[in-house]
């Protein structure tokens, strides 16, 4: 059974320990570390949570004319066919420009020529001018509506756009419109993969996680050999508070790609918080060894250390986390958090309250936004040290 006492948790009488000491009491909830599982009421989660890596992928835009889509459905048209057929082979020979100059004319020779309008989207978009690929696509859809592969290129740039938003609402509005491209195309292609996919993932930014694990499932059901795709059912499965089914998805994900860190700190995290700690320890030590200059796997150690009571293998976690990345806040806030903890309880240890208290200042230099962190800060740093 996980999360017992023998396994290093605390034990009730700890718990009523802390809450009668107040200032080791609030240095534990700062850290979230002895609350196990969020607080599903108010969504706020403990700091082992809060600092893993959360993947949510999503398929590459198709290539530059290799598609399995419905291109072969459009009549040929004479003239407006000659000028696309030298534009396809202007773009094997990687001639760009010239091919653009050909699919121009082979639409002003047929406006409705949707191959063309799709092969400028995917010329727009390789040279990174999504707005005129949007344009193009949608050209291209409006044209002929059964065409698979114009309506999921214009999901895809509708998702890049909404990368590149500068307002929430904005990022909100191209993903709503990734949306209905993508259902476009499922209409079109139901077993698509990408599509289906790719839909998941935007429902999923959206906030919508009943629709993103809809279409996630189903592209787990189309190719059941896809990491990425289990990775990210794991994710919303673990954000709808199913922290078994994230297990389990996490784990075809691992088992379909073994060499995948960020992933590993998924599991680890999940297992965090559902109370197996040493499962969770044992995942990020595989991370370590997996992305050995990564700081995330340290950090996350340091919390799951401090939970089970080795408070040095905690400190040097979070050193190892600072070492390789020493631009981390949550390392410094970590190790301060370690710090001050064994300060309290041994009054004497003047030097671990004064490095608790520097390394949370640089926490806050790193990022400022930390609101708890500061007024914590503030109230040891006015208290005058044990003597």
């Amino acid at each position: 059974m996980y999360g017992t006492a023998g396994e290093g948790m605390w034990q009730k009488s700890d718990a009523e320990y802390l809450r009668g000491n107040s200032d080791i009491w609030k240095i534990a909830q700062l850290a979230g570390w002895t609350t196990g599982p969020a607080n599903t009421e108010t969504g706020k989660e403990p700091m082992d949570r809060q600092t893993s890596v959360v993947c949510i992928l999503a398929v590459a835009v198709m290539g530059l004319i290799g598609c399995n889509g419905n291109d072969s459905d459009v009549d040929a048209r004479s003239g407006s066919d000659e000028h696309l057929g030298q534009a396809r082979r202007l773009v094997e020979r990687d001639q760009l420009e010239a091919a653009m100059q050909q699919l121009e004319q082979a639409v002003v020779a047929d406006p409705y020529n949707a191959r063309a309008y799709t092969i400028m989207g995917d010329l727009y978009r390789h040279e990174g001018n999504l707005p005129a690929a949007k344009r193009s696509y949608e050209r291209a859809c409006k044209a002929d509506p059964a065409a698979f592969r114009p309506c999921y290129n214009l999901g895809v740039v509708c998702q890049g756009l909404a990368d590149l938003a500068g307002q929430a609402a904005d990022a909100g509005d191209y993903l709503r419109q990734a949306v209905d491209a993508y259902i476009e195309a499922i209409t079109i292609k139901p077993a698509s993969f990408e599509a289906n996919m790719n839909l998941g993932a935007c429902y999923f930014r959206l906030g919508e996680y009943y629709r993103a694990e809809q279409y996630t499932r189903r592209a787990t059901e189309i190719n059941p050999t896809n990491h990425s795709a289990w990775n990210n059912l794991g994710v919303i499965s673990e954000l709808q508070g199913r922290p078994e089914e994230a297990i389990a998805a996490y784990k075809n994900s691992i088992e379909l790609e073994v060499d995948q860190p960020n992933i590993l700190l998924n599991l680890g995290s999940v297992y965090m918080r559902t109370g197996k700690l040493k499962l969770a320890m044992n995942v990020y030590q595989t991370a370590t060894r997996q992305s050995p200059q990564s700081a995330a796997p340290w950090q996350q150690m340091g919390v799951g250390y401090f939970r089970l009571g080795m408070f040095d293998k905690s400190i040097r976690s979070f050193q190892e986390a600072i070492r390789r990345d020493p631009r981390s806040p949550g390392a410094y806030r970590g190790f301060g958090v370690v710090c001050m903890y064994q300060a309290v309880l041994h009054p004497e240890r003047t030097d671990l309250r004064q490095k608790a208290l520097k390394a949370w200042r640089v926490s806050l230099k790193l990022q400022p936004n930390q609101p708890d962190l500061a007024a914590l800060l503030e109230r040891f740093d006015r208290q005058p040290a044990p003597k």
